[in-house]
């Protein structure tokens, strides 16, 4: 049988049928930023921090006097902080990634904000309103990778943010990001037979469900189940994935 047809992408090629997300280096080798409501849902990245942009701005009051050439200028509110993530999310879980941060984004805002965890870049939990969003799939991209731009309005900050450990990728990360292979097993079991239930045991979060399919993506795929009930889909008992 012939070999499916082939697009370039990023230098490299894409066969048609493919998962984008496996040409993406493996996300657990990365601090995974997140947003979370108080109390509530929360979203992790599956890529580590991408496009970000911090910016500023001061409401200034000048006043200029008829016939001096200086100006007096008082600052009226010392900063108003927006910031900006951007990046992509890649794969056939492009779209699953895209509904779970809308779902984190439109959901009511509490009186102090949204959590916003920035690993490496901000030491401390950051409170935040989003001021608006972006999703879009490029009309010449061929792969099923979705688009984000996020800004956020910071209004105060929290908790310190945990750090773990420096981590160093192994020689040639991309042929193990096209092997899909963890460092760890996890083997499905009474209690926990469904992604979402092992990934809030193996990573701390539900949402991560992802992280698992993208290390695991030839195994389940084998079980025919369609991409939009695989997150709560009884697996195997006994089945083994890599985390």
């Amino acid at each position: 049988m012939a070999n499916p047809p082939v697009i370039p992408v990023g230098g490299g090629v894409y066969r048609i049928g493919d998962d984008s997300a496996k040409y993406t280096i493996p996300p657990n080798w990365f601090e995974h930023p997140s947003l979370s409501v108080p109390g509530g849902a929360t979203f992790v990245w599956p890529l580590g921090i991408e496009g970000f942009r911090l910016t500023g701005t001061a409401q200034l009051g000048i006043h200029r006097y008829i016939g001096e050439n200086e100006v007096v200028v008082q600052v009226t509110h010392a900063s108003e902080s927006r910031i900006e993530m951007s990046g992509e999310f890649p794969g056939k879980t492009g779209v699953v990634n895209m509904r779970a941060l809308r779902d984190v984004i439109e959901a009511k805002t509490p009186e102090d904000g949204k959590l916003l965890r920035l690993p490496g870049v901000f030491p401390l939990t950051q409170y935040v309103v989003i001021e608006n969003w972006d999703f879009n799939h490029a009309e010449d991209d061929r792969t099923e990778t979705v688009l984000y731009t996020v800004t956020f309005v910071k209004t105060g900050v929290g908790k310190r943010v945990k750090r773990r450990k420096e981590i160093t990728p192994p020689p040639n990360p991309k042929r193990r990001a096209n092997r899909g292979n963890g460092s760890q097993v996890f083997r499905v079991r009474d209690g926990a037979r469904t992604l979402r239930k092992i990934a809030q045991l193996v990573y701390g979060g539900s949402n991560q469900w992802t992280h698992l399919y993208t290390l695991n993506t030839q195994t389940l795929n084998r079980l025919n189940i369609p991409l939009h009930q695989l997150p709560t889909r009884l697996l195997p008992i006994g089945l083994r994935l890599n985390y």
